[in-house]
């Protein structure tokens, strides 16, 4: 792979044709706007993310909660009808609880798996990168070799028509020369 895009390189670069971007403006712009290698980019990120998730599990866990109530006891009686104590109730609660888990083998499997995943989407994009430069060289040097058959090609037609013209002057050169 390595020696193929050497030989390509080279054989670009010896080459002395003036073209409108060069190959390494080329690749540079293939690099930046593919849609594979950002897609494979976006990949690492939320590796990355699910990585920075399964840390945080070892993190403590914060509970705050709180409550308050009002009932109003003026208006209560017994069964008799007798008015009982006016005095009214406002309770309130308030609890805070902090949990930290010592022991739990699955969160080091987490984030064992989540480092696992970062490493094969660096892979992943790696052979992307390789895969869509190598394209992109294809592509130049195929348009280097379509620019190459169109200069022979045309140079192949204007000795056409110059032959053309020759038999065509020979000819009547002979119609002339028998009439």
């Amino acid at each position: 792979m390595k020696k193929i895009i050497l030989i390509l390189f080279s054989v670009l670069f010896l080459s002395q044709h003036v073209l409108a971007v060069t190959l390494f403006e080329a690749l540079k712009e293939a690099y930046k706007n593919n849609t594979d290698l950002n897609a494979e980019r976006k990949n690492i990120d939320i590796s990355e993310e699910d990585l920075k998730i399964s840390k945080s599990n070892y993190l403590p866990t914060v509970i705050i909660s709180g409550s308050k109530s009002q009932e109003d006891t003026s208006k209560l009686t017994n069964r008799i009808g007798v008015e009982q104590s006016i005095n009214n109730v406002d309770p309130a609660t308030q609890s805070i609880k902090i949990e930290q888990t010592l022991i739990d083998f699955g969160r080091s499997a987490d984030v064992q798996k989540n480092e696992i995943g970062i490493n094969l989407a660096g892979i992943k994009l790696l052979k992307k990168e390789q895969e869509v430069l190598l394209k992109a060289i294809e592509a130049y040097s195929g348009l280097i070799l379509a620019n190459e058959k169109l200069k022979i090609n045309q140079s192949n037609l204007n000795l056409l028509e110059r032959q053309v013209e020759t038999n065509r002057a020979r000819l009547e050169k002979r119609t002339n020369y028998l009439i």
